[in-house]
């Protein structure tokens, strides 16, 4: 019928004379200034009685038909396509699907870097909305339920009615599960203890795996007291008061260090300011993961000094450590030091597949003194999360290694690379004027020819990152002729990514350069000044943090 309407119309308009010819054609879209004659000749031309005028009139009125139509034809269209919609729904796959499947994908659907969480919007509570067998399913499988982000917020008592409610209910369709619980509080003011959802948690105590504890630790003493009695199953502990430490916790309460206790204990992270790390009362042998970061501010200079030496003796102490990340801390007058002390003593840990070495140090010669001989993984410095470029991923093949800038002097950056047979190297400034350490790495063109031949230096090297200010010390030619070097070596380069600020394009569009990305080479030269680093999203630190429980 459109097509009809459209056709007439076209037809009548191809036969009708729109406009009558205007004496002023020549002069249109010119400075031209009309005369005391002229202007009122245009001036009829286009006054509401003149043909001009009739003729849109006529336009628009036709125009507005032709819409009408067009609705009308969309509409139907619409309604015609919902019915083909709904009989291909019939004989949907997932009409079909046994309910075997159906919670393997309900459980793949899961949040993998958080507990699950008490929002309608995610699963497993989604799966409640689609319809009553995904209803059914999803409240008949308790491995759903097993983990549950619990944000304890005393400003909404409403909200904490209601999530109570909901956190009863989820508890008991977990049912023998083991549980993995995450608790929030952000109240700093007064004790949330005793509250019905810590006393919720408290009842299900005997078959909690990992628990994150996250906000003032005097919110969970009921918690935190628990020994292995209470907690048979508990292999997995995070604890993190950093943004409001007490430091007369453990000593006003000293029943409070008796969940770190717990000989069940196999994976632990600490960010607190409140506990001497290097004292916590571990049983170190049996750990495989290991998370200690602490607070840096002057308040807790009593409670933060974990420098070098103490991290070799935890590490020491752990030579069952698959993953570890340590936050290595010291006082004002430690600060410039400047090296962790060496050890003669070999450090074996045969296990240790990661390590991340964080904080206000630098770096010495002391990690040619441990022996992993599986370290996949190696993160020196500060790497922030959310710089707006991507990371090399943990689970790349090869060995990773993810050195932050100031945090080595250039030799002590020859020693690691020369020392581990690195696949994937990421040099980076921790923020974009790095500022606090002048004397750190120098990423320059003497650099990059020591990891071209005829040099040795990183001959298993296929992936390389560069990013912030260390980028700035290299010309573009040095860095197109390392991308040259190293793609007719065996381990031919991947991936080469430079990000910096504010040093203009890169030309890549050079016929053999292009070549290489023709073959897969990844090639990106790219100037981050432009982009905004840093982003405000509330509530996000509800969460619990990625870490390694």
């Amino acid at each position: 019928m459109l097509h009809s309407v459209l056709d007439v119309n076209v037809a009548t308009m191809h036969n009708i004379s729109f406009h009558t010819p205007s004496p002023f054609v020549d002069r249109l879209g010119t400075n031209y200034v009309p005369s005391d004659e002229e202007i009122p000749v245009i001036r009829r031309l286009v006054h509401s009685d003149s043909l001009w005028a009739r003729e849109l009139a006529w336009m628009d009125e036709q125009i507005q038909g032709i819409e009408i139509s067009f609705r009308q034809l969309k509409e139907k269209r619409d309604a015609f396509k919902g019915n083909i919609d709904a009989h291909k729904a019939l004989v949907s796959p997932m009409r079909f699907a046994p309910d075997d499947i159906l919670r393997e994908i309900f459980i793949a659907c899961l949040p993998s870097a958080t507990n699950a969480l008490m929002d309608p919007r995610e699963a497993p509570l989604l799966f409640g909305r689609i319809c009553r067998h995904w209803r059914d399913i999803a409240l008949s499988t308790p491995m759903l339920w097993a983990s549950i982000h619990i944000p304890l917020t005393v400003r909404a008592g409403i909200e904490l009615s209601a999530a109570t409610v909901v956190l009863e209910r989820w508890l008991n369709l977990s049912g023998r599960c083991p549980l993995a619980i995450s608790l929030y509080s952000d109240d700093y003011e007064s004790s949330l203890d005793p509250c019905p959802m810590i006393s919720m948690v408290l009842d299900v105590a005997s078959r909690l795996c990992r628990l994150s504890l996250r906000g003032p630790l005097h919110n969970f003493l009921r918690i935190l007291s628990l020994g292995s009695d209470s907690l048979p199953c508990l292999s997995g502990l995070e604890l993190s008061n950093r943004d409001q430490p007490d430091f007369q916790l453990f000593k006003n309460h000293p029943e409070a260090i008796n969940i770190i206790q717990i000989p069940s204990l196999t994976r632990i992270a600490v960010s607190s300011a409140g506990m001497q790390h290097a004292s916590l009362p571990l049983i170190w042998l049996q750990l495989t993961s290991l998370s200690l970061f602490q607070q840096n501010d002057a308040a807790s200079q009593d409670f933060r000094h974990f420098d070098g030496n103490k991290a070799l003796e935890v590490l020491r102490r752990c030579p069952s450590l698959r993953h570890c990340s340590l936050g290595i801390t010291e006082t004002d007058s430690h600060l410039n030091q400047c090296a962790l002390s060496s050890n003669s003593t070999h450090i074996s840990l045969p296990f240790l597949e990661s390590l991340t070495l964080n904080g206000g140090f630098r770096l010495s010669s002391w990690i040619p003194n441990l022996s992993v001989p599986k370290l996949s993984y190696l993160c020196i410095g500060y790497m922030p999360n959310k710089y707006p470029y991507g990371t090399f991923p943990y689970t790349s093949l090869g060995t990773v290694v993810r050195i932050s800038s100031g945090f080595l002097t250039s030799s002590g950056l020859f020693d690691v690379l020369s020392s581990l047979p690195l696949t994937h190297l990421e040099l980076s400034c921790a923020y974009p004027d790095d500022y606090l350490y002048d004397t750190g790495i120098t990423v320059d063109d003497a650099f990059l020819e020591q990891l071209c031949p005829p040099h040795s230096l990183c001959p298993l090297l296929t992936h390389f990152m560069v990013t912030g200010n260390a980028a700035l010390k290299f010309s573009a030619a040095s860095a197109l002729d390392f991308v040259r070097a190293r793609m007719v070596m065996d381990a031919r380069l991947q991936l080469f990514e430079v990000y910096y600020y504010g040093e203009g394009e890169v030309d890549t569009d050079i016929p053999d350069i292009q070549s290489f990305v023709a073959d897969g080479l990844r090639l990106k030269f790219k100037d981050l000044s432009q982009n905004h680093m840093w982003k405000f999203n509330p509530g996000l630190a509800a969460s619990p943090a990625d870490l390694p429980i």
